[in-house]
């Protein structure tokens, strides 16, 4: 269904403090919501999906002529997980999701993402809970890499994790752009890359599956 801004940014708010924890209180429930049950009910919340949930919500956020926001994860996998979470959270039940604090940084940048795309004020308490949190967490030492194999693309900036949400280790990456002589990957622009040994540099690749260099 569509949303508006303030409610799509109050569902992305939301994930973020199940994801880490947050407490959660209902103020008011609906009696109708709650009759019958849903085959959300048995969905099961898996932390990896919800952070890649995140992260198309960032992708597709789009507002339309009637300053609606369209949800365009219908039907998929990742719609399943919101409404079982929202299934979930109405029926009091816990969620067992072990807060991974070195995803933070991708929530901020998610949050404040999505509030620049909706032209939303960002909400300083909700980022003052998120860089509360980053103290918790381990994050790369280098933050910046050089890539290798690659003569137009010259240095990229982490992201976030694009596997393996829910381990210690990550294999495949997502980049954002800050050095390119290259028209097709500007500056600023997505890219998806695996982090060396040395810690420094990263091979990049054409698709989030990291099978084709680039």
């Amino acid at each position: 269904e569509n949303l508006t801004p303030k409610q799509y940014l109050e569902l992305v708010t939301l994930v973020i403090y199940v994801l880490l924890k947050g407490d959660i209180f209902l103020i008011e429930k609906m009696k109708s919501i709650l009759i019958e049950k849903t085959v959300y009910n048995s969905v099961t919340i898996s932390k990896e999906l919800l952070n890649k949930t995140l992260y198309y919500m960032d992708a597709t956020v789009r507002v339309n002529a009637e300053n609606s926001v369209i949800f365009s994860l219908n039907n998929g996998i990742y719609h399943q997980q919101i409404l079982g979470l929202l299934y979930n959270l109405l029926l009091d039940k816990k969620f067992l999701i072990k807060p991974d604090f070195n995803s933070i940084s991708f929530y901020v940048s998610v949050y404040t993402s999505i509030c620049d795309k909706l032209k939303l004020e960002q909400d300083s308490e909700f980022l003052f809970f998120l860089n509360n949190l980053r103290r918790k967490g381990k994050i790369l030492t280098t933050k910046f890499f050089t890539t290798i194999g690659h003569r137009s693309i010259l240095e990229v900036e982490l992201y976030s994790k694009y596997d393996y949400f829910d381990k210690e280790y990550c294999k495949n990456y997502r980049f954002v752009i800050t050095k390119s002589n290259d028209t097709a990957h500007p500056v600023g622009s997505y890219v998806f890359g695996t982090i060396q040994f040395d810690k420094s540099t990263v091979i990049l690749y054409q698709n989030p599956e990291c099978t084709l260099p680039m």
